[in-house]
């Protein structure tokens, strides 16, 4: 199974829209793809079910949802969003990131040369969340700097290691403790699609219902 991440996704997207990536991968692959980035309804899953895909992966509409264990504030967040108020940066962790355009970002986004100070405090808070030795966490730091961020091999790089540690922690500011202004929420154009906060099973079913009704009147244009 292959997941195709298309520019519309929250976090690390890719640089193409599904309408383009999404038949180009299908249309080349003998085995099944989900595809992630934009997808919040039935419209949404009828239109990747037309263009090759076995389904959708939803991450920011399922996150809004009355199960999914997030704060409230996120909830509202998602709520009033529209499908305009996120940014694609390589600032955030590193590499390009599609965030919620907030405060904490526009200041991100001001340090292009990241402080040291800043980075020390990022390397402790890996260090303790992920409750590393100061050997482990030397380790884990030489490793990603060295691990390839695209295709063409490119390595992520001592900058781009220190913003991942940065990021990390900002987005455990805003997903963990809810704090949206001074945490970084990583957040898809789905967002503008969101105008309820249903159960997971509400949205499923709506969804499925919604791209049975599509596919069913779509059968009947084309054939007319």
């Amino acid at each position: 199974m292959i997941n195709i991440t298309d520019y519309e996704a929250a976090a690390h997207s890719g640089k193409v829209g599904a309408i383009v990536l999404v038949p180009a991968v299908t249309s080349r692959v003998k085995i099944p793809c989900t595809v992630a980035g934009g997808f919040a309804d039935g419209k949404g899953l009828a239109a990747a079910l037309a263009m090759g895909a076995e389904g959708v992966t939803m991450g920011t509409r399922l996150a809004a949802t009355k199960d999914a264990e997030v704060a409230d504030t996120l909830r509202e967040v998602w709520l009033k969003a529209t499908e305009e108020d996120t940014i694609v940066d390589p600032a955030i962790d590193g590499i390009d990131c599609r965030v919620l355009k907030n405060e904490a970002v526009k200041k991100l986004l001001k340090k292009r040369t990241l402080p040291f100070l800043d980075a020390i405090t990022a390397g402790l808070y890996m260090k303790k969340e992920l409750n590393l030795s100061w050997g482990e966490m030397i380790r884990q730091a030489n490793s990603l700097r060295t691990q390839a961020i695209s295709l063409d091999g490119t390595r992520r790089g001592l900058s781009s290691t220190i913003r991942f540690a940065v990021g990390g922690r900002l987005f455990g500011k805003a997903t963990v403790e809810g704090d949206i202004k001074e945490g970084i929420l990583m957040m898809g154009q789905a967002a503008g699609l969101i105008h309820d906060i249903p159960t997971v099973a509400e949205l499923l079913e709506r969804t499925i219902a919604e791209a049975e009704g599509i596919i069913k009147k779509m059968q009947t244009k084309i054939g007319s």
